[in-house]
């Protein structure tokens, strides 16, 4: 069997239910875990029981111990076992080459608003952290974009810059966090932050451009993350050092 002790929110749930969904479709065991919310819905799966002690299939979350799991070695690891998956497992190596097959296990969001572009503008809690990124990315981004239409997801409304977008003739879309995740993922292009919120939007769509910040520093640079890459290569990603 396969049970997961979850950690963080539903953007992070995805990563962890799919890696646990690797392991369940290469070895067999019983997945007991599930992502449930309005929009996403992913079943437990049937599978054998496993025995022995839980096995802690782990790339824990400390950047002085994150390390990137070989999955064959995991997978053999793991068959027959009583295994508990426990972390963030965001590399690239776990789903690069498996893009459309998560978005068969997820649902695969349509390119309902090709005409659009998304920004995502996350700054609360990252203010506090350093993580927000700085305006000039996201300026630098609408002027390659170009968009006719803009719409703006944000976590703060209130910003100076958020509210500078909308005065500019932005439109500001207020949902729930897996409403945000599909609408944003229905725009043609998508200028994302520096979270897996809106990394999921576009890996789960189709889009013509995403705009993905590559920081020189912190969360999501090789220099202080380099376990934490979850770069997508793909044509339609354009990547903005910032």
């Amino acid at each position: 069997m396969i049970r997961v002790i979850p950690e963080g929110r539903l953007a992070n749930n995805l990563f962890q239910y799919v890696f646990s969904r690797v392991l369940h479709d290469a070895t067999g065991l019983r997945l007991d875990y599930s992502v449930n919310t309005s929009i996403f819905s992913t079943p437990k799966l049937d599978g054998s029981v496993g025995s022995g002690e839980p096995l802690v299939v782990s790339d824990y979350f400390d950047i002085n111990k994150d390390h990137v799991l070989d999955v064959p070695k995991t997978i053999e690891m793991c068959r027959g076992k009583n295994v508990v998956v426990h972390g963030y497992f965001q590399n690239k190596s776990y789903f690069n080459h498996r893009r459309e097959m998560i978005k068969k296990w997820l649902g695969e969001i349509p390119q309902s608003n090709k005409s659009a572009t998304g920004i995502h503008v996350r700054k609360t809690d990252y203010k506090a952290i350093k993580w927000d990124l700085p305006d000039s990315f996201y300026e630098e981004c609408i002027k390659s974009a170009n968009p006719s239409r803009l719409l703006v997801f944000t976590d703060e409304p209130e910003d100076v810059y958020v509210k500078t977008l909308i005065s500019r003739g932005g439109e500001l879309v207020q949902g729930t966090p897996e409403q945000s995740i599909f609408l944003l993922g229905t725009c043609g292009k998508q200028i994302i932050s520096r979270s897996t919120f809106s990394w999921w939007s576009s890996f789960l769509s189709s889009p013509e451009k995403v705009y993905y910040p590559r920081p020189l520093e912190g969360w999501w640079s090789v220099k202080d993350s380099p376990h934490k890459i979850i770069e997508v290569d793909s044509s339609e990603y354009h990547y903005v050092e910032t």
